[in-house]
């Protein structure tokens, strides 16, 4: 069977969602259910409260939610380093604006809308659209 092409297997039945599949986890082989496997694709975005600037890179953003609690100014940043299809929503909580920067790529923004978040507890989203290209959209405050 170690020879034998995928082609030339017979029909798989369809899962149930109970079954075992191997996976490796740590480097460690382990068994894995289809349904284990949706659970994680499923999970509630992590929740980030900054009161200052803050920078969103690769190593804290996973689909975050920004939340800018400061009655002062603040800048998140999104750093260069985040991949094509990174999602980053950002809350403005403080009372103090809060303006979406990058750090060398373009920022996309609809016509008429700067990159400053139209108000406290409104919610803006910056998509990272390919290299060099972020769209924003969302609670913007009018240019």
């Amino acid at each position: 069977m170690a020879d034998t092409k995928i082609s030339e297997l017979p029909a798989a039945t369809i899962l149930t969602g109970g079954e075992k599949l191997p996976a490796v986890q740590g480097g460690a082989n382990v068994a894995v259910t289809p349904d284990q496997i949706v659970a994680l694709g499923s999970k509630a975005v992590s929740i980030r409260t900054v009161t200052g600037a803050a920078t969103v890179d690769a190593s804290n953003h996973d689909g975050s939610l920004i939340v800018v609690n400061s009655a002062s100014a603040a800048t998140v940043t999104l750093a260069d380093d985040l991949l094509a299809g990174s999602v980053v929503n950002i809350l403005q909580r403080g009372a103090g604006d809060v303006t979406i920067a990058r750090q060398t790529d373009s920022l996309g923004l609809p016509t008429g809308k700067s990159a400053v978040i139209a108000g406290q507890w409104q919610v803006a989203m910056a998509i990272k659209v390919a290299a060099g290209q972020w769209a924003v959209s969302g609670a913007l405050a009018d240019a």
